[in-house]
């Protein structure tokens, strides 16, 4: 093993207000059958809770957690390469991870092996460290089901780069709170280039303590850019209280920059869960991301693709084909006067909710501008496309053809609610909307490879919101970033998509 000493910036999250605790569970009777009872009023979802997410997830550093800190030599931070693909001894991951202190870069960018196979199970590491190899498709860190991958102690950042993390697989046992598939952190976690998949979690001791992060679970903020994070199950255990982030479950803020959180599963039987794919403690911050296909089956769920408990800032991001209870979409809540929501350029498309509101549950004030929330459905005749809980200010947006129950539904909320802005298409809304807002079918093509980074909807020929909208933040791009315009024409379109006439194929002529 070889040490270089190295100077390199740190990177640190940005702080933002954390939270104090998550929106409260509902009243239900965990025995009721949820086929047969009677919906909750939907103000239930946007309550702040007795009992902070934190503790019933047991995402704080505990004596316990502190008690397997390993002592660590002082030493100079540096570089310690690994050169070998074995589980174990000179020159391994293992090796170097265990002897890592504060400030150590992990390099693995010379493996040509392709997997590190963890057959003794779980390496545990400590502080910020970086774990760097030569690229998510070309080396995989496979738990093979012996345990999680990764046990990242004290408070530090563990940053990983350029490798796929894969199968990990954690029980817990009786009394003790289930976290973290492939990675637990008691600190932050920031991937780049990177992919977690095929992990699972379960709970299967109905002892009242939670169970999160199917992928991953961190005490403090997580980010992924460039990254992928799929194919991620948790298993809860009857009567136990609470299951969140099938993907991820983060106690700070969450950070997505062109990512992916894909296929995650809650497999619940009475308890509650949240954030099917992501549940974040803290602010969620998604640019040019995707959150997709992520479900909750049984208990009572809320919050499919994301759930957000001290606001959120969504961009040029697609929120699609979730499914569970209430909000599949995703749920925005807040702990402070000051948290509010703001979603651009985005498409909310095709969510379902078994009870209510398939796209948007958001109980502080949102800032909508130039978005598309279609297609959602709910059981219940609700609002199916989108729920306020306080003011909205929307601007140049779509949100049509939500069906609840068997109707359109489209926007429904807070009475009280001030609702502004002007040109936007909402078919049918049980609140008062701004006086220009135009009532018809959209006629949009299906959720598609329109190019850019994401799916979105392109209107069709002949569709009222081409050339109809408004361009109040100023943007160069719609949804599809760089080199797709905002305004084509004597205006904006309205929602997420520009049309283009003198556009041949979607990337240029490729």
């Amino acid at each position: 093993m070889t040490f270089h000493s190295t100077s390199s910036e740190s990177l640190r999250p940005s702080r933002l207000p954390l939270a104090a605790c998550l929106a409260a569970a509902l009243t239900m009777s965990h025995t009721t059958d949820i086929a047969h009872a009677a919906p909750p009023p939907l103000a239930l979802f946007l309550q702040r809770p007795q009992v902070p997410l934190t503790e019933r997830l047991g995402l704080h550093a505990s004596g316990r957690m502190k008690a397997l800190q390993p002592m660590k030599a002082m030493r100079p931070a540096g570089t310690i390469f690994v050169d070998s693909c074995s589980d174990g001894g000179t020159g391994s991951l293992r090796e170097a991870l265990n002897a890592a202190v504060d400030g150590d870069v992990i390099d693995m960018t010379q493996l040509t092996c392709g997997t590190i196979t963890l057959d003794t199970g779980i390496i545990a590491t400590v502080g910020d460290v970086d774990i760097d190899g030569p690229g998510a498709a070309q080396l995989t860190i496979d738990a093979a089901g012996h345990g999680r991958a990764l046990y990242h102690l004290g408070a530090g950042t563990m940053r990983l780069s350029g490798v796929t993390i894969a199968n990990g697989i954690y029980a817990s046992g009786t009394y003790y709170y289930s976290q973290g598939g492939c990675i637990l952190s008691l600190g932050n976690v920031y991937l780049t280039d990177a992919v977690v998949t095929g992990c699972a979690l379960s709970d299967t001791t109905p002892d009242l303590n939670g169970a999160g992060g199917g992928c991953i679970a961190t005490a403090g903020a997580f980010t992924a850019t460039d990254s992928i994070i799929s194919g991620c199950s948790i298993t809860s255990a009857s009567g136990d209280d609470v299951a969140g982030g099938a993907g991820v479950l983060a106690g700070g803020n969450v950070g997505l920059l062109r990512s992916r959180v894909s296929g995650h599963s809650i497999t619940a039987d009475v308890g509650y869960s949240y954030g099917a794919g992501i549940a974040s403690i803290g602010y969620f911050t998604a640019k040019y991301s995707t959150i997709e296909d992520n479900t909750v089956s049984g208990g009572f769920s809320r919050g499919g693709g994301v759930y957000a408990q001290a606001g959120a800032f969504v961009l040029r991001t697609t929120i699609s084909g979730n499914e569970v209870d209430t909000g599949s979409g995703i749920i925005v809540t807040g702990n402070s006067a000051t948290d509010t929501c703001t979603i651009l350029n985005s498409t909310i498309s095709g969510n379902t909710a078994r009870i209510s509101v398939g796209g948007v549950v958001c109980g502080v004030p949102l800032a909508l501008q130039s978005t598309t929330i279609v297609n959602n459905t709910s059981g219940m005749p609700y609002a199916a496309g989108l729920f306020i809980g306080d003011d909205l200010d929307i601007q140049s947006s779509i949100v049509a053809n939500n069906m609840g129950g068997t109707a359109l539904r489209d926007v429904g909320g807070n009475d009280n609610a001030a609702i502004t802005g002007a040109n936007n298409l909402v078919r049918v809304s049980f609140l008062s909307l701004p006086a220009d807002t135009i009532v018809s079918d959209p006629l949009l093509g299906p959720l598609a490879h329109n190019g850019g980074l994401t799916r979105t909807h392109a209107p069709l020929p002949g569709s009222p919101v081409i050339d109809a909208g408004n361009n109040v933040g100023d943007y160069e791009w719609d949804q599809r970033g760089s080199g797709f315009a905002r305004v084509i024409g004597a205006n904006a379109d309205i929602g997420a998509y520009e049309s283009d006439p003198d556009r041949i194929f979607a990337n240029a002529f490729e």
